[in-house]
This record gives structure tokens, sequence and C-alpha cells, in this order.
């Protein structure tokens, strides 16, 4: 009995075609047997979107550099610079949103609307490029991961100088 599972207090709901329950039926014990084991789950390792810096420098460290494969080195680089570039986004769309808030609005709410989708869909297409740049190496980790807020801090900057004046 390999893989069996022992569930305590519990409930199973089936569920019928048309989104319904078909019937409900409560346990105090149930074993089922399941393909793979509770380490098995447990053991998996994370996805790199999964992972907080400390795993990821560890990862970098631990695996990507020790397999000397550049490609892989590159990816792990750039995603442990994405992690502390990520936050500076809050302040990028904080700043461009109120630069572009101060302005006396004669248009509807609609443009504004469509504004702010402009603006979000440019640092997003910014951000995919120079991610996509970054791991085919044209562009170091470090500037791949940085630029798009870079020039978001930059473009929010000088809107907020433009609406001050």
């Amino acid at each position: 009995m390999d893989n069996v599972w022992t569930f305590f207090n519990g409930t199973i709901y089936a569920i019928s075609p048309d989104g319904s329950f078909g019937h409900i039926v409560k346990f105090d014990r149930q074993e089922l047997s399941l393909p793979r084991t509770p380490l098995d789950l447990a053991s998996r390792s994370k996805d790199d979107d999964e992972m907080n810096i400390a795993e990821t420098r560890q990862h970098l460290n631990q695996i990507a550099r020790k397999s000397g494969d550049e490609r892989s080195i590159r990816v792990w680089e750039l995603r442990l610079q994405q992690r502390y570039a990520l936050p500076f986004v809050c302040i990028v769309f904080g700043l461009v949103g109120s630069a572009v808030g101060i302005h006396p609005q004669r248009t509807g709410k609609a443009t504004s609307f469509g504004i702010s989708i402009v603006i979000i869909f440019g640092y997003y297409i910014i951000s995919f490029v120079a991610d996509a740049l970054g791991k085919v190496g044209t562009l170091p980790p470090v500037v791949a991961a940085w630029l798009a807020p870079l020039l978001g801090l930059i473009v929010g900057g000088l809107l907020v100088i433009r609406a001050s004046k």
C-alpha cells in the first residue's frame, strides 16, 4: 500500500455536469490510492516565480553556477535582479499617475482611463522586451531588470516637473 493517503474528518462533494452538487458525503476516515506520496509533493522544486530573493540567490549559487550553463546563469541572475526591481514599479506608477492626475482634465474619465492603459501597456512592453534581451544575452541581467523601472522613473520625474510648472 505505497501511495495510499488517509484523510480524516472530511467531506466529499460530487459535482454534476451542470455545476450543482450531486451529493455530499461526510466521512471520519477515508483512504485514497493516489499516484504520488505526500513526500513527492513536498520535495517538488519551486518554480522561479514562486521563489523569494533568498531562494533565487541560493538556486543561482548552488545549482545554476555549478552547472556551467551560461544561459541558465544569465536567466537566474535576471530573475534575482527582477526581484529587487519589482517594488520600484509601484513608485513608477504612483509617480506617473500623480503627474497625470494633477492636470485638470477637460476631457472625460474615459480619456484618463485610456491614457492610463497606454502608460501601463507601454511599461510592460518595455519590461517584456528588456526581459527577452536579458535572457538572450544582448543586455546584461542588471540592465535588463532595471531598464523599465528606470525609464519609468525618468518619465515620471519629467511629467512631475512639467506638471509643477
